[in-house]
């Protein structure tokens, strides 16, 4: 006999029998009457004994009951089963492991692991199949998020050609959304299929798991079959956990690349590390990386200078002969340096606002062209294809431009009036501290006097997304419009009418806006993404096809694509993919976990408190408890008749 859940029965008895054994010691006092005679009192008599507080427990029919009952209901709270005593599930999932350390060349002979847990999923599904009535097994694969492989297999070539379709992924492994999907399908078939035994869900893993909190499945028997772990003597792992550059800002044609390692081999490891530009071997680098010590696996960093005029694919790549190659390469794309040109547009009858020409002088700008607004109309066509960002100073533009723009005490074309009394904004009371453009400021201390009151959010609403990024006491000063063309800031008050321009937030804000809004922030930096990342791109104009061509001729199609952002989903192969019309038109997708690449396998599930047993004791296991459920129902009955027997006069 097998305990399934042995420390909940442990756990239960501890709660419940010292209760039990207490109300026997505890009896009622009873006072004291003197009668003529004991002849029609003799239960009293027999009460007045037993009623004896502290008095040791005498044997009697309904304590024997009680112990019985109690017993039955923690035996099978402890989930008591039987090998060989019943027939085996006519459903199953099994849950195959398709992490990325499960490519790691460790499994006994030198196979990957998932080749070795295959191995082992096929055998018990051979003797699943074997048994009387058969057994429809369904293959679901599982590393960041879960999938259903096949459809259930009733024959053993449909199983072993549902595991042949498996295929590794660069993903870490989480069990949770493999558990979910099971959950959903046994509730889907719960009123279709009746089946006198629970179905089996086999867990097939190296262990190496990263679940954030407990794992739960009801309604299933759980079985965890570890990957056989056999690394060769003096074998780990190599790899690199972490890739960046970004450009210089004193000198944009330089980067900097920085990178870092981590070991699992026992003594210090060489490698020669590779950098390539644009695919081409740019300079190599002898490299020893730390052991591995009591505090965990060996790190090492570095950085390394680059010269990069323009937008280049930065990749880096290590020889180590190690034991899984999933990690020994990383890729970044830096876009090429961009310093905007800003037009800054004021009103006719007087100069652009001191304050902000000159915070606008000060920021590295490719061109700074300021002219008034009767000038602007004329060239307006012109100027939207020479310029970055539009900055209109207590001015509106004719039409809502298709580039960027920054506006400054004044509205929108188009846009309704909005009635009230609008003399005094007051204090800025709260702002979106999660926004880049808000990044690093404190605008407590700003207060502004007149303003064009918030901006109709209903008719903003009509044009794009609408993000309010600073709040006073009657609604948004500054507002974000994200239109499919471009993105806006609105300021709903001139900079002359606050005392903004005298705190030192004000040209943080103007250098934040200018960067998010013309893309120079994201210029200086790398663009990458990892395999639990979803890829996001911006689609530059409409296209009736979009197409991306990725490692070994793979290739992603999207048809009728409108402009704006495009979410691609995760990837779950790293490598690189370009694509023709979007931004960025390189995409690197990198693994970079560091946990996943020490390599770790446990032999041990703990799902629900239970500790999920092994897939050999899967034939012919038969769960106890709803027989031990049964007999304890009727035994309460029969306690019911004593009790009312004894008490009845």
């Amino acid at each position: 006999m097998t305990f399934l859940a042995p420390l909940a029965g442990l756990v239960g008895a501890l709660f419940t029998l010292p209760p039990l054994l207490l109300f026997y010691f505890l009896r009622l006092r009873r006072r004291p009457l003197t009668v003529s005679s004991t002849m029609l009192w003799e239960q009293a008599v027999h009460d007045v004994h037993v009623n004896v507080p502290f008095r040791w427990i005498r044997p009697s029919t309904l304590l024997i009951l009680h112990l019985l009952i109690l017993a039955l209901f923690l035996l099978a709270l402890a989930r008591p089963a039987l090998e060989g005593g019943g027939g085996a599930a006519s459903r199953a999932f099994f849950l195959i492991d398709t992490s990325c350390s499960m490519q790691a060349t460790d499994a006994p002979e030198g196979a990957p692991r998932l080749d070795a847990a295959k191995q082992r999923a096929l055998d018990v599904g051979r003797r699943l199949m074997r048994a009387p009535g058969g057994c429809s097994i369904t293959v679901i694969t599982f590393a960041h998020d879960a999938a259903i492989a096949s459809a259930p297999a009733d024959t053993l070539s449909g199983l072993r050609s549902a595991l042949d379709a498996v295929e590794p992924t660069d993903q870490p492994g989480r069990l949770e959304p493999a558990l979910r999907l099971v959950e959903t399908l046994l509730s889907r078939d719960a009123a279709e299929n009746e089946s006198p035994t629970s179905p089996i869900v086999s867990v097939f893993s190296d262990g190496a798991l990263f679940d954030q909190g407990p794992l739960s499945l009801a309604g299933a028997t759980i079985t965890f079959e570890p990957v056989p772990v056999a690394p060769p003597p003096n074998s780990g792992n190599v790899a690199i956990v972490a890739c960046s550059a970004a450009r210089d800002d004193a000198n944009l044609f330089r980067a900097r690349l920085f990178i870092r390692l981590q070991s699992t081999f026992s003594r210090p490891r060489p490698v020669t590390l590779a950098v390539l530009l644009d695919g081409q071997v740019l300079d190599r680098h002898a490299i020893v990386v730390p052991a591995q010590d009591s505090f965990g696996p060996g790190s090492i960093g570095r950085t390394f200078d680059l010269n990069v005029p323009g937008d280049a694919l930065i990749a880096c790549a290590i020889d180590a002969e190690d034991l899984l190659a999933a990690d020994d390469a990383a890729a970044v794309y830096l876009p090429i340096a961009l310093r905007p040109r800003v037009l800054l547009v004021h009103p006719d009858d007087s100069d652009a606002d001191l304050f902000l020409a000159d915070a606008l002088r000060e920021m590295p700008l490719r061109a700074l062209r300021v002219m008034p607004h009767r000038q602007f109309v004329e060239v307006e066509q012109q100027a939207r294809g020479q310029f970055d960002l539009l900055v209109f100073d207590r001015v509106s533009p004719t039409a809502l431009p298709e580039v960027p723009t920054l506006i400054f005490g004044a509205t929108l074309p188009g846009e309704p009036n909005v009635a009230g009394n609008h003399d005094l904004a007051g204090m800025i009371l709260s702002w979106e501290r999660r926004s880049p453009v808000m990044r690093d400021l404190t605008l407590d201390a700003v207060q502004v006097d007149r303003w064009l009151g918030p901006a109709p959010r209903a008719w903003l609403e009509t044009l794009g997304r609408v993000s309010d990024l600073a709040l006073a006491r009657d609604g948004a000063l500054i507002t974000l419009l994200q239109t499919r063309r471009a993105d806006h800031v609105l300021v709903r008050f001139a900079v002359s009418d606050s005392n903004w321009p005298l705190h030192f937030s004000f040209p943080v804000f103007l250098f934040n806006a200018v960067e998010e809004l013309t893309g120079a922030g994201a210029s200086r930096s790398t663009s990458a993404f990892t395999t639990t990342d979803p890829v996001v791109v911006r689609v530059l104009a409409p296209t009736p096809q979009l197409q991306l061509r990725g490692p070994g001729d793979r290739r992603i199609t999207r048809q009728n694509v409108d402009a704006g952002p495009l979410s691609l989903g995760l990837f779950a192969r790293t490598g690189v993919w370009q694509g023709a019309g979007i931004a960025p038109p390189v995409i690197a997708v990198n693994f970079l976990h560091a946990d996943e690449s020490r390599l770790e396998s446990r032999t041990d599930l703990t799902i629900g408190g239970t500790s999920a047993l092994p897939a050999l004791q899967l034939e012919g296991l038969r769960e106890l408890w709803p027989l031990l459920i049964a007999v304890a129902g009727a035994l309460l009955l029969i306690e019911w008749f004593v009790y009312a027997a004894r008490v009845r006069v």
